[in-house]
């Protein structure tokens, strides 16, 4: 780990979004709009607390169900990428991108702890070890991981169509399978 997990997440911070074979088109080289949350819950993994490669092995545990979700590709940005993107856009002036950690991923699942309880006193969270309670709750093992944050802005369909042209302009975007 290169930075602590609830540390604040700096506007240059790179920050990786996990995306499903079906959410992208090739031809096009486009991202459908729904990879953003529309009620500002897009979730995205910290590049500056596990490697990408960590990240990537997360991703692949939790989200890769082919042939239905099949995780094929990885958005990188930071805060700032998302405010140049809207940058002299009239339609967006007032929009400010906020990302902000998420310190136990249990937490927001099972909803019978407070945050504090979990961060403060949960020996599992500070030692980064499967967290028991998840684990006799759901059939697999709680898949920690200690990068995870979200971007909380809420973002509309159009305003992620911009994000996306924008991102894609950058070449922000890369195959799951690259090292």
């Amino acid at each position: 780990m290169i930075k602590a997990p609830h540390s604040e997440i700096t506007n240059d911070e790179k920050v990786g979004r996990a995306i499903h074979k079906n959410s992208y088109d090739s031809e096009k080289k486009e991202f459908s709009y729904h990879i953003w949350d529309k009620k500002g819950n897009t979730s995205v993994s910290r590049l500056q607390v596990l490697s990408l490669q960590e990240i990537r092995e997360i991703w692949i545990q939790m989200l890769h169900e082919p042939p239905v979700k099949d995780l094929a590709f990885i958005l990188l940005f930071s805060k700032d990428d998302l405010q140049a993107a809207i940058h002299g856009n009239a339609e967006y002036r007032s929009v400010q991108f906020d990302l902000v950690p998420d310190p136990c991923c249990v937490q927001d699942h099972y909803k019978k702890f407070s945050k504090e309880e979990c961060t403060n006193t949960c020996p599992y969270n500070t030692q980064q070890l499967h967290c028991p309670v998840a684990s006799g709750i759901s059939s697999h093992p709680c898949v920690r991981n200690y990068a995870h944050a979200l971007v909380v802005t809420k973002i509309s369909r159009g305003l992620a169509n911009t994000l996306n042209r924008y991102l894609a302009s950058k070449e922000n975007i890369h195959s799951l399978s690259e090292g």
